[in-house]
């Protein structure tokens, strides 16, 4: 059962990767969970990115307003406030690496998700992170990360966390 819900779950990351309709998977649920308008209210970033979507990410990083590592330090500490939001975030000088690196490539190789967050649900894999499918029991550390994790990454974007697969219902019932 496990192995096939993250089947299913790893297909739909998939088709979102290459559909295009790719969606911040932490925002809505910050948004029903009423975190939302004290994530972007607070944040220091409020000033450079109006929301925390595609085209305004892409907007203020394509006018300079912010960078990859910029809005990975605006967001960290408002998400690892977010208690009971994410099973695990990943660390913070993680985050900034993988930013640097994003940074660090040419403008014209950039892909299309280029320093976007994005989050995946607790059974899909992530090199590295817990998956756990929502029982402590069943958790395991894979060595890679799920095909659909490894494409949005290949087209620039910068995983943040895994959160609960309840709140990913909720997160995608809301798109």
């Amino acid at each position: 059962m496990h192995h096939i819900r993250a089947r299913t779950a790893e297909a739909g990351l998939q088709q979102a990767a290459t559909s295009g309709r790719v969606t911040l998977v932490a925002v809505p649920a910050l948004r029903r969970a009423g975190s939302w308008r004290a994530l972007s209210a607070a944040s220091t970033m409020a000033a450079t990115v109006p929301a925390l979507d595609l085209k305004s990410i892409g907007a203020a990083y394509a006018s300079g307003a912010t960078n990859p590592s910029q809005l990975v330090q605006a967001l960290y500490p408002k998400l690892a406030a977010a208690k009971g939001m994410f099973i695990h975030l990943a660390p913070l000088e993680q985050l900034l690496q993988r930013a640097a690196a994003l940074e660090a490539q040419v403008e014209g190789s950039r892909g299309a998700l280029w320093g976007v967050p994005f989050a995946t649900k607790d059974n899909v894999d992530v090199a590295g992170m817990p998956t756990t499918a929502g029982c402590p029991s069943f958790s395991y550390t894979p060595q890679s990360s799920a095909a659909a994790v490894q494409a949005l990454e290949d087209a620039g974007g910068q995983y943040m966390s895994v959160a609960g697969t309840c709140l990913i219902t909720a997160m995608v019932s809301s798109i």
